[in-house]
């Protein structure tokens, strides 16, 4: 009997623990297609632009072909920040039936056979703007962007 209750509550445990984790979903709307062409057209060098969400945010990853310069990096940011509209954000939200804004949006640039020693470029934007006080929420809508690294 004692083992027949191990075996239940190890089959629950794994259960919410299967349940609790987030999945990933590709995202593919007109504004994101329109994006991916967008950052092709600004270099060879871009080779591939993917779009995914992981409840709450959204990462657009942009592989390029070799180490991109200052320029193209400003390039595809800038592409990136004119394309995080609320409308936007709003469409990706209703296309992964995620019922709230989404929090983060992160760009991830990585080169396609990236050097061991070297990072991928990442900047993000937030829904939400927080202060000195965490408590306290202000809406950002993803204008306020930095570099992670």
């Amino acid at each position: 009997m004692r083992t027949r209750l191990l075996q239940y509550s190890f089959i629950g445990m794994v259960v919410m623990l299967l349940a609790a984790c987030s999945q990933t979903f590709p995202v593919k709307t007109a504004s994101v297609t329109a994006l991916s062409k967008e950052l092709r057209e600004l270099s060879p060098q871009v080779s591939s632009v993917r779009c995914s969400f992981t409840r709450p945010e959204l990462t657009c990853r942009v592989n390029v072909s070799t180490d991109p310069d200052e320029q193209l990096l400003d390039s595809i940011l800038e592409k990136v920040k004119a394309f995080s509209t609320l409308d936007h954000m709003d469409e990706i939200a209703r296309k992964v039936h995620w019922n709230d804004h989404i929090w983060e949006i992160r760009l991830v640039i990585d080169q396609d056979r990236r050097p061991e020693q070297s990072q991928p470029y990442e900047y993000s934007a937030s829904y939400y703007r927080y202060n000195i006080n965490p408590a306290v929420q202000e809406v950002d809508a993803y204008q306020t962007w930095s570099r992670s690294n």
